[in-house]
């Protein structure tokens, strides 16, 4: 057992932002939160996601001890939300960009 990954990670996105690192008997462990309202730029909030996660991970061993992330889509409402909140610009790179952030999180 000493290759098990023993932590999840889950994100539940949205205007406020809650990431937590879960154990293999489903005890959170690790939580943090973000506000989208707090960053200026799309761009600053997935960077912004990204630190919060590196420092919950960096709790756990870091993310050589992360099995899998869940990530939780957001909902129409909160699209047109978050489309107010970063100025009306194109959001739908949301995914891929999230994506992207999330595998650096690795390198």
């Amino acid at each position: 057992m000493a290759n098990c990954k023993p932590y999840v990670v889950g994100i539940d996105c949205g205007q406020k932002t809650t990431m937590g690192i879960v154990d293999t008997r489903g005890k959170i462990v690790a939580t943090t939160t973000i506000k989208m309202t707090d960053y200026l730029e799309f761009e600053e909030y997935i960077s912004g996601m990204a630190k919060s996660l590196r420092r919950i991970m960096a709790g756990v061993g870091g993310p050589q001890m992360i099995r899998g992330i869940g990530l939780m889509p957001i909902s129409i409402q909160e699209t047109l939300n978050i489309r107010q909140i970063f100025h009306g610009r194109v959001f739908f790179r949301w995914v891929s960009c999230c994506m992207n952030t999330l595998v650096s999180l690795w390198l």
